[in-house]
């Protein structure tokens, strides 16, 4: 029986090694809002994407709560607006408090080239983000205080 136990867990074992050198951490990233219309887009969990995201090329203006939507109306440089690409980015990281705390930035990639000044308001679908308590607070990276999502 121990030499069965013992095959066994080097068999395992095994299954984790690899010959590859590479040091690479992998990031869970998850999008998903079950078909949701009510937002333009969903937010994203991905604490690599968190850290990576471009977040000086723009000012907030305001930050709101619409249901499950976040609101956010931002102004940066441009030209019209209408080739940026923006994304909300959950870092992915839960603070045990009452209630619990999650941490999100909106990352911008702007490539127009022009010098007006653009206003847009985006909303994303954050119902992702729930917990099993029916609210968190959201610490929006660049704006003071914190949002009380309730569901």
């Amino acid at each position: 029986m121990k030499k069965l136990l013992f095959i066994l867990l080097v068999s395992l074992g095994s299954l984790n090694c690899s010959n590859n050198d590479s040091t690479e951490v992998r990031d869970l990233t998850l999008k998903t809002c079950d078909g949701d219309q009510e937002c333009d887009d969903c937010v994203t969990i991905s604490k690599q994407r968190y850290e990576q995201a471009i977040t000086n090329n723009y000012e907030l203006n305001e930050v709101k709560l619409n249901g499950d939507c976040l609101e956010i109306t931002f102004s940066a440089s441009g030209c019209s607006g209408s080739s940026w690409e923006t994304d909300l980015i959950d870092m992915g990281a839960i603070a045990e408090s009452f209630p619990v705390q999650r941490f999100v930035r909106l990352s911008l990639t702007d490539e127009e080239l022009c010098e007006a000044w653009i206003t847009k308001t985006v909303s994303f679908n954050i119902s992702p983000l729930q917990v099993e308590q029916d609210r968190l607070y959201l610490n929006f990276d660049g704006w003071e205080g914190q949002i009380l999502y309730k569901y």
